[in-house]
């Protein structure tokens, strides 16, 4: 089997603990900005498990009575709106539920939103009304008109029953160049704070002279498959059981991101982004082997044993692999593609927002014995990263047991009745151009093939902070990654 690139293993998480499944949630902010240079700061706050529901705060304050304007929108990913909060009492009462442990928020009164309804005011230029719309379920549209006051709302925004990737765009309209759908008067200098000015958290910072951030990590799931290739060895003519094989599946152990899929920090040095939720409907496909003539080996005759539904953050799991190879298989090296997605919205098809990896398995039938040698000590060494539990004695087993023996079907999801590695509508052969989350788009099952193309996101008009640290091996990062996606 090859390896993933050891020098990963140098990318360390720097970042604040989280619970299981959280969303992030940033460590401080800063209550006040710089006068003449206010910032609009956008936090990261408390989480409720049980109702999936998370807040985000906006505040803009710089404490003079010089008139500063705000006014753009904040959007969603992965959630939808379920409430705003702005007036001042209510702010204040719910700051012991949403807000930041030990974070002080201030008096109540100056917070909040000015005006009779801000949900029906129209802003004038230096006029102390304020407004908020929520245009659509994913959608917060703000105006803040602040002098020595403070102008805040609280967002509480609801992950899905199945949630997965989530993340946070904010955007002001600037004085020359956007056009305000709503026609209110535009932000008068841009700059945006994301949490703490330190680097405590995933993207967190100040962002100084934008009027836009893109894709803030709200929420992140993740799925590795640390071999690259799986090499099931060679077998005589005449057929037989080539294997046994083994691959490590990863959520986020030691805090990494194998990778680098989840994307990077945008303004500090934590680098790659951690996985931070469990994974809990993994699905499994194979597609069939092929040979350089064309010749096949069924995607049914791969078998799987250990091949975990259910992955907790920071854990990782051996799959045992196996092939039946048929007496009339002409001999060749066949090559096919194993695949394991994270299936949120149960249609056992891979989407694009659903984590997924995949590794390239190799078999040699017949007369290519001889020429043939196996990478790493020959298959089934378990070559796994950095001396990784795919040992070759079977590891780990499942994280959380329900899944296929020896023979069975590939298909490790919960109530398939899918009787091959290639039924029910799952990916076959991995065709298609590799996208960004690690996997390779279907070319068939019914399902269009797509390319994800270059990475979303980042600050525009900013850079991430320079320095040293995990910072100096990002060329490296990339070069590895350019290097995996053309393999």
């Amino acid at each position: 089997m090859s390896r993933k690139s050891p020098f990963l293993l140098a990318f360390l998480w720097s970042g604040a603990a989280l619970a299981d499944g959280a969303p992030f949630m940033d460590a401080d902010f800063t209550r006040r900005s710089a006068d003449n240079d206010p910032d609009l700061i956008v936090v990261r706050e408390g989480y409720d498990p049980e109702r999936r529901v998370q807040s985000l705060y906006l505040r803009a304050h710089d404490g003079t009575p010089d008139v500063q304007v705000f006014s753009g929108v904040l959007r969603v990913r992965g959630a939808v709106v379920d409430e705003v909060i702005f007036a001042a009492d209510d702010l204040a009462a719910s700051d012991a539920r949403w807000g930041l442990p030990d974070a002080d928020y201030g008096p109540g009164d100056g917070r909040g939103l000015e005006g009779n309804d801000p949900t029906t005011a129209v802003p004038r230029q230096r006029r102390d009304v304020d407004a908020v719309r929520r245009p659509n379920a994913a959608t917060v549209r703000f105006w803040f008109s602040t002098g020595a006051d403070v102008d805040d709302l609280r967002v509480l925004v609801r992950y899905d029953r199945e949630p997965g990737p989530a993340s946070l765009d904010v955007e002001l309209f600037r004085p020359h160049g956007d056009t305000d759908p709503l026609g209110f008067p535009p932000t008068d200098q841009g700059g945006v704070q994301v949490g703490s000015l330190t680097d405590a958290t995933p993207d967190d910072g100040d962002y100084s002279e934008v009027f836009a951030v893109e894709s803030i990590k709200l929420r992140i799931e993740d799925v590795d498959l640390v071999e690259e290739t799986v090499d099931l060895g060679a077998i005589p003519l005449g057929g037989g059981i080539a294997g046994p094989a083994f691959v490590a599946v990863d959520n986020g152990a030691g805090g990494l991101d194998l990778d680098q899929d989840n994307g990077f920090d945008q303004n500090g040095l934590i680098s790659p982004i951690p996985a931070v939720s469990d994974l809990e409907h993994l699905r499994w496909s194979a597609g069939p082997l092929t040979d350089e003539r064309g010749n096949v080996v069924s995607a049914s005759r791969v078998r799987l044993a250990n091949a975990p539904v259910r992955l907790p953050v920071g854990q990782m799991a051996s799959v045992r692999v196996t092939i039946e190879v048929g007496p009339a298989t002409p001999p060749g090296r066949y090559e096919g593609r194993l695949t394991v997605w994270e299936d949120n919205d149960g249609d056992r098809l891979r989407a694009r927002s659903e984590p997924q990896d995949e590794a390239l398995l190799v078999v040699r039938v017949g007369d290519v014995l001889d020429a043939a040698v196996a990478p790493d000590g020959g298959a089934g060494d378990g070559g796994a990263r950095d001396g990784g539990v795919a040992d070759g004695g079977g590891g780990p087993g499942p994280a959380d047991g329900g899944a296929p023996g020896d023979g069975g079907s590939i298909d490790a999801a919960p109530g398939d009745s899918g009787t091959g590695a290639d039924g029910g509508g799952a990916p076959a052969d991995g065709g298609g151009t590799p996208g960004r989350d690690g996997g390779q788009a279907s070319a068939d099952a019914g399902e269009a093939a797509f390319d994800l193309g270059d990475a979303r996101g980042g600050a525009l008009g900013c850079r991430a902070a320079e320095g040293g640290g995990p910072l100096l091996l990002l060329p490296l990062a990339l070069a590895y990654l350019r290097r995996r996606r053309a393999s």
